[in-house]
């Protein structure tokens, strides 16, 4: 009896192992992703530790491990950059009195309905929509909508509320603690790429047929070179960012504008969300605190503030981008 396979049989089994196989790659999908950023942070430190391994002539492992300490130190010291603006826009809106505001827009309300009702009677010749809500709106008296709550009211608001934050904590404890282990995983898997670095491209060309590899080996050094010229680039235009927002929001007089421009800075890294989330906290810091220099308006200076994110990024997008990515891959700026 013969033991071979027939056509179909394997035409079967090949199809059942790619399906298999991709089964796996869903399964390991949160491995796949932390490998990949793995791959990547160790790429990026490459020429560092080449320069500490080559030119400073130090041992691979302890270049990896300095290289490494060194990005350690700057994700650990990033939260003091980057959270001073957001505890002065916590103690800004923590200092704000809230029944003041509300009196001043029940007033301005009041006003605009006074001018709209008068608006109806001369031209209608009767009262309109806005009598009405003027009528109701005199009625309600700003004690009213500022009453406390009764003492039933307040218990369950405060138990149910204790019972949303006690969950909310504990999925937050468990969202932060598998953070940190991704993190630490990440940079474990990162420095093992590293420490093999110079040994999987040559196990790589082991694989490739032997007439190819010369050909295979010219390939990968481009592809290296070219991406490593193209997170160059990305570097330049985030220093680039961060440089003229810190001066345009120095000169705008913007509270915090370090922490803001080096926010700016790092979500160039983001296609065309990172400039939209980087204006979102410099705009909350000029509605809440305005101008140290200029004596604006809040809102005034809220939409300046947008006005220069806006030609901050057209000059960038249109000028200085095509420039520096050009000529790091070695490209015309117009493609």
């Amino acid at each position: 009896m013969s033991t071979e396979w027939n056509k179909t049989t394997k035409h079967i089994v090949a199809v059942g192992m790619v399906l298999f196989g991709l089964y796996l790659l869903y399964l390991s999908g949160p491995v796949l992703k932390i490998l990949i950023i793995a791959a990547l942070v160790a790429f990026l430190l490459m020429p560092v530790v080449t320069f500490l391994h080559n030119r400073l002539k130090m041992p691979r492992l302890l270049a990896i491990l300095l290289s490494y300490l060194v990005l350690i130190v700057v994700i650990l010291l990033s939260p003091l950059i980057l959270l001073p603006p957001v505890i002065d826009g916590y103690n800004v809106i923590a200092g704000l009195d809230y029944q003041a505001l509300a009196g001043n827009l029940l007033r301005w309300t009041e006003e605009r309905l006074v001018s709209v009702s008068q608006v109806e009677t001369s031209l209608l010749g009767f009262s309109g929509v806005a009598t009405s809500a003027l009528e109701a709106l005199r009625n309600t008296s700003l004690t009213k909508l500022m009453a406390l709550p009764s003492f039933e009211n307040v218990f369950t608001s405060v138990r149910s509320t204790l019972s949303f934050t006690l969950n909310a904590a504990t999925s937050l404890a468990g969202s932060v603690a598998a953070g940190v282990l991704a993190v630490i995983l990440t940079l474990l898997y990162s420095i093992y790429f590293s420490l093999d670095a110079d040994k999987l491209s040559p196990r790589f060309l082991k694989v490739v047929p032997e007439p190819y590899r010369p050909e295979i080996a010219i390939l990968i050094s481009r592809l290296s070179g070219t991406w490593r010229a193209y997170f160059r680039g990305q570097i330049v235009l985030m220093f680039t960012v961060g440089t003229i927002t810190l001066i345009g929001n120095s000169v705008l007089g913007l509270p915090g504008a370090l922490s803001l421009a080096v926010i700016a800075g790092l979500l160039e890294l983001i296609p065309n969300f990172g400039p939209f989330i980087a204006v979102v906290p410099a705009v909350i810091e000029a509605l809440l605190q305005g101008s140290t220099y200029w004596g604006f308006n809040n809102f005034v200076f809220g939409l300046m503030v947008i006005g220069f994110y806006i030609v901050v990024q057209q000059a960038l997008n249109n000028f200085i981008v095509p420039r520096v990515m050009g000529g790091a891959v070695k490209l015309h700026r117009l493609v």
